[in-house]
């Protein structure tokens, strides 16, 4: 099982207990009190710490952020591939976390 640094996690929509066996740290890149014209700026420096090779991504929350996210990504680490956990159930109501990495090609 892969465990990162810290994985980021773009908005607090539910509970994110189960993430926590994959991370020594868990960061909210918004802290839904945002004014639209703040989303930008409060991902981006919340993306300071983020290293590709060690971190993760949980793209959740409302379209518009999770677009501001992948374009930070994008202009940020251009050439670099990086980790998205996705939140999938399975077969025998089995639900954890999948990870995979996107990014450069």
């Amino acid at each position: 099982m892969k465990k990162f640094r810290t994985i980021f996690i773009l908005s607090a929509t539910h509970n994110f207990t189960p993430v926590a066996k994959y991370a020594e740290n868990i960061q909210f890149l918004l802290e839904g009190e945002e004014k639209p014209e703040e989303i930008s700026a409060a991902i981006e420096r919340k993306l300071e710490n983020f290293d590709p090779a060690n971190c993760a991504i949980i793209p959740v929350g409302k379209v518009t952020s999770c677009l501001i996210l992948g374009i930070k990504l994008a202009a940020k680490f251009p050439s670099q591939k990086f980790w998205v956990g996705y939140f999938v159930k399975g077969g025998n109501s089995q639900k954890d976390y999948v990870w995979k990495q996107i990014g450069a090609i």
